[in-house]
């Protein structure tokens, strides 16, 4: 059998931005009268896109304090107040991004390129060779959530500031790693715990969910890809998709310390986002 070339980025997306899906197309014809509403005050077409856009503007509006406008502080659309109109719109905020994480094509071109970055470094850890103690990772929800994802966890969504730790140490002369989920929380400044794994990270870890170094490499790099350009089906460096892909939406921070540590940590993160408020 034949195998099927990698999706590039605008046809990996081409489906999501196009609600084609068939999550997508569900979501439009439950939420139709949600939409028209929606387009007859705005005058934007009734799409999911434009209704995360409408998402994201009130809770800038909330967190500014300004004022609603006149259709959603005071809704005519039947059996519906405020509150129940906003929380139908708030539903759509990020629904495109974690689609993307969802549908196998989008999360491969938006995440396998950051996976490689996590297995070349967890590879010089197994080589015995110079690296970094503490390694951290920001980005947006639809690569984080991505990477989670092709790395075997169990998670749907995430939130401003989640993500997630990958915990390595040594023992008895090897490598032996863990993942687990870091939340924000309103009372301390984060909550980290065990991840939900996968049956394929499940059937690689012991009882106390660590597992050899070397095992999840060789679970996870067939998902990964270090040819950012031939993935995205471009040649030239100087491409958009490629820069965007990585150096825009993948920042690395990183902190170089002693190499001879036994305990090594990796953190990521959603960065927080400021948007615009539409008048």
């Amino acid at each position: 059998m034949a195998k099927k070339p990698a999706a590039s980025g605008p046809c990996a997306w081409a489906p999501i931005s196009n609600d084609n899906l068939p999550d997508l197309r569900s979501l439009i014809e439950e939420k139709k009268h949600i939409l028209e509403y929606m387009s007859n005050h705005t005058g934007w077409n009734a799409s999911i896109s434009n209704a995360a856009d409408l998402a994201d503007n009130i809770l800038e509006i909330d967190l500014y304090n300004a004022t609603y406008p006149d259709w959603l502080e005071h809704p005519s659309l039947p059996n519906h107040t405020k509150e129940s109109l906003k929380k139908e719109i708030l539903v759509f905020g990020e629904n495109h991004q974690i689609e993307c994480a969802e549908y196998e094509p989008c999360r491969g071109m938006m995440a396998g390129y950051w996976l490689q970055n996590i297995v070349d470094y967890l590879q010089k850890l197994v080589n015995r060779k110079p690296t970094y103690k503490l390694i951290g990772y920001c980005s947006h929800t639809e690569i984080t959530l991505a990477v989670m994802k092709l790395m075997y966890l169990l998670r749907s969504e995430l939130t401003t500031s989640a993500g997630f730790v990958i915990e390595v140490r040594e023992k008895s002369r090897d490598y032996e790693m863990r993942l687990l989920y870091h939340d924000p929380n309103p009372i301390d400044e984060h909550v980290i715990y065990q991840a939900e794994y996968a049956p394929e990270l499940r059937n690689i870890s012991d009882a106390d969910n660590w597992m050899q170094v070397r095992e999840f490499i060789d679970l996870v790099h067939p998902r990964a890809f270090s040819d950012w350009q031939a993935r995205c089906g471009r040649e030239a460096a100087s491409s958009q998709c490629g820069v965007e892909a990585h150096d825009h939406r993948q920042l690395n921070v990183e902190k170089s310390v002693p190499a001879r540590a036994t305990h090594f940590t990796f953190v990521a993160c959603v960065l927080v986002v400021q948007l615009f408020v539409a008048n």
